[in-house]
């Protein structure tokens, strides 16, 4: 990188690489912009430019300026003003197009051939349509439990997918090894501070659409976007455009409402084997800043069931016609449990439903998709398969885990007598035990 585009307010150190939290003193990093000043013109991203980092090249798809939408049912309901700000009609069908037509500028303007980004989907999608025909390499680190339409989108859009891990904090790692060992350039949302920025445009927006606003309610799993609309809106404060930040209201879903256990130390009664893709972070850097921010602006925390978060997206659907994923209806969700909303409120819709048609299909009949346990698993490649090596079921997983600890579930799996194991040609192979087969039915049973 030609300069060092990125700054810690608190210490003053400069970085030319990307990072979220700085290595000397542990505060937020943040981006250079020479000289912030309110000067809307234009529309889309670029609208704002007066307020963002200047680059050579300017990419943009037709992002952001996207519609605050007046509620009809649950505004009358509720007896408040309510508000939808619908992201989903970005180009791509997400708020991350925001984030795209930032680092895209950043990527080109720069010269990099090589990007890396963790995505549960919305972000992997939308980083390869804002690079499509560049000759810009994309290599996409997704979580096992990446849902099928969103992974159908990246695969269309080109660009080299992997999976690793479980959850999206594990694929953000990874990407982030993989990024310091192989040059490349990291555009993770979790850990690039341009994806914060462009997210900031979001709170533009509103401010300009409605004025101040009582609330604004978010759906949460690392925090970033919160985080990004409580800075745009101390960007209008610190130019004299408003008096105070919006009251901040975050939505948290199970198995790990983990900014939820930082404000109020446990949560017991929300734990879950289920999860919403979109809203998982078991180890978010920013947790202890937006747990802060919710208490600096009188908000909350609030914590929905998996099930609440799919009857709110059909309810939306049918009483308000917004078809959004899952993730953006947990924000709904909250709403209808929020204690203190004030008399105006806007509700952020981060993504389309088209992309998770077949989530939504499977609640319907009653299954809501949830991560398969790693026994499980092996036990069902073992069904299809027939008899494997450690390493053969290890492939088939797509890195979910370590070989090694494939083996370790192998162990525990023959201790119960689900598995059996033989040498053949100076090789252990695996195979399942009626007794395993027994207990795969079982399991088919109870899925439907």
């Amino acid at each position: 990188m030609s300069k060092e585009l990125f700054y810690c307010p608190q210490c003053k150190s400069r970085f030319k690489e990307p990072i979220l939290l700085c290595p000397k003193c542990g505060g937020v990093v943040d981006v250079v912009v020479d000289e912030k000043d309110w000067k809307p013109r234009g529309t889309g991203l670029w609208r704002y430019e007066s307020m963002l980092p200047k680059f050579k090249v300017k990419v943009s798809l037709g992002e952001a300026c996207t519609p605050l939408i007046r509620s009809k049912w649950y505004a009358h309901v509720l007896g408040i003003d309510i508000w939808f700000k619908d992201e989903s009609r970005n180009p791509t069908g997400s708020m991350f197009d925001r984030v795209s037509a930032l680092m895209a500028s950043h990527i080109l303007s720069e010269g990099h051939s090589r990007v890396i980004t963790a995505s549960d989907g919305n972000m992997g999608a939308s980083l390869l349509a804002y690079l499509a025909g560049t000759n810009v390499k994309v290599k996409v680190i997704v979580p096992r439990n990446v849902d099928v339409g969103k992974k159908a989108q990246m695969e269309l859009y080109g660009g080299e997918i992997e999976v690793y891990g479980e959850y999206i904090d594990e694929a953000v790692n990874y990407a982030s090894k993989l990024a310091s060992t192989n040059n490349y350039y990291n555009a993770t949302v979790e850990v690039n501070p341009l994806g914060y920025v462009a997210l900031k445009t979001i709170a533009y927006e509103i401010y300009e659409q409605i004025g101040f606003p009582d609330t604004i309610i978010v759906p949460a799993a690392s925090g970033t976007t919160a985080y990004a609309i409580y800075k745009g809106f101390k960007d209008l404060v610190s130019l004299g455009l408003m008096d105070r930040v919006p009251r901040i209201t975050i939505v948290q879903t199970p198995p790990y409402p983990t900014i939820a256990w930082e404000k109020h130390r446990t949560i017991e009664a929300y734990t879950s084997s289920q999860a919403i893709v979109g809203l998982t972070y078991r180890t978010p850097p920013l947790k202890k800043v937006v747990a802060s921010i919710i208490e600096e602006t009188r908000g909350e925390v609030i914590v929905v069931s998996i099930e609440e978060v799919y009857e709110s997206a059909i309810e939306l659907a049918r009483k308000e016609g917004l078809l959004v994923e899952p993730a953006s209806a947990a924000a709904l969700a909250g709403l209808k449990k929020a204690k203190n909303l004030g008399e105006n409120v806007i509700v952020i819709l981060t993504g389309s439903g088209l992309k998770m048609l077949a989530a939504y299909l499977e609640a319907r009949k009653g299954k809501i998709i949830y991560h398969v346990p790693t026994k499980a698993m092996i036990l069902r490649i073992l069904d299809e398969e027939g008899e494997l090596h450690g390493y053969a079921i290890w492939r088939r997983l797509e890195g979910r885990i370590t070989p090694q600890t494939v083996y370790q579930h192998l162990s525990e799996l023959r201790r119960r007598g689900l598995v059996e194991m033989e040498i053949k040609n100076r090789r252990k192979v695996y195979r399942l035990t009626p007794k395993g087969r027994q207990v795969l039915e079982l399991l088919k049973q109870i899925e439907g």
